[in-house]
């Protein structure tokens, strides 16, 4: 789905908690109107048979026209009322499942202005909004992807033509953003990546998964402090290649090596403040990193 990362970290934010009013839906979840009284008098079997059928409806239509009453009035009945646009078209699917959850995203947007409403979230079998957060609006130039990793964790990747001054303003960026640049434009635009996670509980809630607040210029591979890495890419590195890479992530917080090799290597790297050795680097690791650091080490021992 995303294109290997060529260029070094220019630089990445790390934002306000998600539980900030601009990014989270507003309101307690599950409301008493967003469970709407015309589902109060069903069984939970009827219920979660509606919603499915809702799910299936939505999945397959994809683009659901302002017009079309019915599958409207049931996102209204399923979505939070802070966040559906009545009168506006709106584009659903589903993400998948996360044991009993269903995870849906769903936007409203005008197809003749730049105005777009997103949003993901966790619904309960019976349609109930657990979690609901608003994502990041991109240009008619980017691209959104959500997926689910692992079962548990959901990733929300951004590709889009950002604007380098709006960039340097970390209020417009969402909470638990990470930015990854692919290429450098001549103009005041570059292009790239911007990343968000969430682990989704036993509660159905979304917990954002912490990354690097500060990636270092010159990192060979910044990615493993951004973006979480699958075993199978993995994988298409050498042995020596995962190596380095794990040990660029220690180094990142100022881990003392024991071996002479990477002692010299990061010796010469300008980033690297190697920190007093009683310091717990684990304990400095962002979630992103601990999750990168396990599955390199994975993929080191397939490779050996």
């Amino acid at each position: 789905m995303i294109r290997s990362i060529f260029l070094a970290i220019i630089f990445c934010y790390l934002i306000s908690c998600s539980r900030s009013d601009s990014h989270q839906a507003a309101a307690s979840l599950p409301t008493a109107r967003a469970l709407k009284a015309s589902l109060g008098h069903s069984s939970d079997k009827e219920k979660a048979q509606s919603f499915d059928a809702f799910v299936q409806a939505v999945s397959k239509e994809q683009m659901i026209a302002a017009a079309d009453e019915d599958l409207q009035t049931q996102a209204a009945r399923y979505f939070p009322d802070t966040t559906v646009a009545t009168g506006y078209d709106m584009h659903a699917s589903a993400v998948g499942t996360v044991d009993s959850f269903q995870i849906l995203y769903y936007e409203y947007f005008d197809l003749y202005e730049t105005w777009h409403n997103s949003y993901v979230g966790v619904f309960s079998p019976t349609g109930e909004a657990l979690a609901v957060t608003k994502l990041w609006d991109i240009s008619f130039e980017g691209n959104l992807s959500i997926q689910l990793l692992q079962n548990e964790i959901l990733e929300v990747a951004y590709y889009d033509f950002f604007d380098r001054s709006t960039l340097q303003d970390r209020s417009v960026l969402p909470a638990n953003q990470f930015y990854l640049p692919e290429y450098e434009k001549r103009n005041d635009r570059t292009e790239g990546y911007i990343y968000a996670y969430y682990r989704i509980d036993l509660d159905g809630q979304l917990q954002p998964l912490s990354g690097q607040t500060d990636i270092s210029e010159g990192r060979l591979f910044p990615q493993a402090s951004a973006k979480l890495l699958s075993e199978a890419e993995l994988l298409q590195y050498p042995l020596a290649s995962l190596e380095l890479m794990g040990a660029e992530l220690l180094a990142e917080h100022g881990h003392v090596f024991s071996s002479e090799h990477f002692k010299a290597h990061f010796a010469a790297e300008d980033w690297y403040h190697p920190l007093p050795q009683q310091i717990q680097i684990d304990s400095l690791l962002s979630d992103i990193e601990t999750l990168n650091l396990k599955a390199i080490r994975r993929a080191e021992q397939a490779i050996d």
